[in-house]
């Protein structure tokens, strides 16, 4: 396994991260599982900070609150070629489920879309657009994420502010505000993945990713030398961070 320890700096003081990748080439898909450890470690310092500041409120975001799951959610091209897999993995069963429900969300998506005067749509118009299609995520089972260690990179960087909310209450959220990491994973892995491939900046919309998956599998196959990738993406990630803390700063 090869691996990177290297700090962030952030306006409130440097976090220590750790970054690794198998010692082999690397697929697509194995950039998937590096930007999900990375953003995990993001985010939890980025709560645990925000809740010593916040007095009365704080990230009340757990298990069984499903108020951002009807939100559009944006991955990258590794993580739809993972989900692919992923779903792949699943008991046949379970498997059926999810794909009839990711096929009624496409359906809906692709239905709305050709009525939509698209062209004309911000990204925070277009995400309004989608939630007023009130599509539940596809994974979304009982209140609770069925792929959370493998949630998006889109849902695990959502963080909201407000009252922690009681138990018995978790549909609700009281006060809501949203929190930004000090810097998007995402779109690290995004424009590190544009760079390997040659391609511009890409992004698949969850219910549409099995349907892109399938066209594009041949991606998923591609190589690249582990030790060069693991260095050009932690080079990205801490670019992107300054430049973030600069433009705050500013």
């Amino acid at each position: 396994m090869l691996e990177v320890r290297f700090e962030l700096d952030l306006a409130s003081g440097p976090m220590k991260l750790c970054a690794h990748l198998p010692n082999r080439p690397v697929s697509l898909c194995d950039l998937a599982e590096l930007a999900r450890s990375v953003c995990d470690q993001i985010v939890q310092t980025t709560r645990r900070h925000r809740d010593h500041q916040m007095r009365g409120q704080a990230v009340p975001c757990r298990r069984g609150c499903s108020v951002c799951c009807h939100f559009l959610v944006p991955l990258s091209v590794p993580e739809a070629l993972d989900l692919d897999n992923r779903l792949a993995d699943l008991p046949p069963h379970r498997r059926r489920k999810v794909e009839q429900s990711l096929d009624t969300a496409a359906r809906r998506v692709l239905g709305a879309w050709g009525e939509a005067d698209t062209g004309k749509m911000t990204v925070e118009s277009l995400s309004q657009w989608y939630s007023g299609l009130q599509l539940p995520c596809p994974f979304l089972t009982k209140q609770s994420c069925s792929i959370y260690p493998h949630r998006p990179l889109a849902c695990r960087e959502h963080l909201a502010i407000g009252e922690k909310v009681p138990q018995g209450h978790a549909a609700t959220c009281p006060g809501r505000s949203l929190v930004a990491p000090p810097t998007s994973v995402l779109d690290v892995l995004a424009t590190l993945t544009a760079e390997l491939e040659g391609k511009p900046l890409e992004s698949v919309v969850l219910p549409l990713a099995p349907y892109w998956a399938e066209a594009n599998r041949s991606r998923g196959l591609r190589t690249y030398p582990a030790r060069k990738v693991l260095e050009r993406f932690v080079d990205i990630l801490r670019h992107r961070t300054h430049a973030r803390v600069d433009a705050s700063a500013a």
